[in-house]
């Protein structure tokens, strides 16, 4: 379950392979987020919750709304794609690897490294 601090700059979570993981963003982001969240009327624990308001969103539903995405664009994007474009943001920005490496949550330099060559395609 994600849980939201507004008081500070990152949140935890618990997601993929019950790994612990941190969210960061600046304070904006969690003024907006905060906003969002007061004028819910429901108590639900999810930032995301599906259409009816009745419980969270699942990933599957968030994968379909990228695949609607991509048809009417005409591009194809993904959550995948966002994680990748949030890599190359940094790396162009001239963070080193072994810190998006940890931002990213890779196990080894090689996972980050298939970033790079996107990154370096760009």
């Amino acid at each position: 379950m994600w849980q939201f601090d507004p008081g500070t700059n990152d949140n935890d979570t618990k997601r993929k392979r019950k790994k612990d993981r941190v969210v960061l963003f600046e304070r904006e982001c969690a003024e907006h987020l905060k906003a969002y969240l007061d004028t819910r009327e429901d108590t639900i624990p999810f930032v995301f919750v599906n259409f009816k308001s009745t419980g969270q969103m699942f990933p599957r539903t968030i994968q379909l709304e990228f695949d609607c995405y991509t048809k009417r664009l005409g591009v194809h994007i993904s959550t995948h794609t966002l994680r990748h474009t949030f890599a190359a943001h940094l790396a162009r920005k001239g963070m080193p690897f072994a810190c998006i490496q940890v931002l990213l949550w890779h196990n080894g330099q090689h996972q980050t490294q298939l970033y790079a060559v996107y990154i370096i395609k760009q």
